[in-house]
């Protein structure tokens, strides 16, 4: 029981890191957006 209950703390712990610092730093577009923005920095040097 006590090893299931520091799991869960833990877990507990990640989610927190994750909702407060994590999801406004990591990149995640979609192939689509990721050749759109390809495509229009292709044009910008040209």
């Amino acid at each position: 029981m006590e090893a299931a209950l520091c799991c869960l703390g833990v877990f507990a712990i990640f989610m927190l890191y994750f909702a407060l610092y994590s999801r406004h730093r990591l990149v995640a577009n979609s192939p689509d957006e990721e050749f759109a923005a390809l495509a229009e920095a292709e044009e910008d040097l040209r």
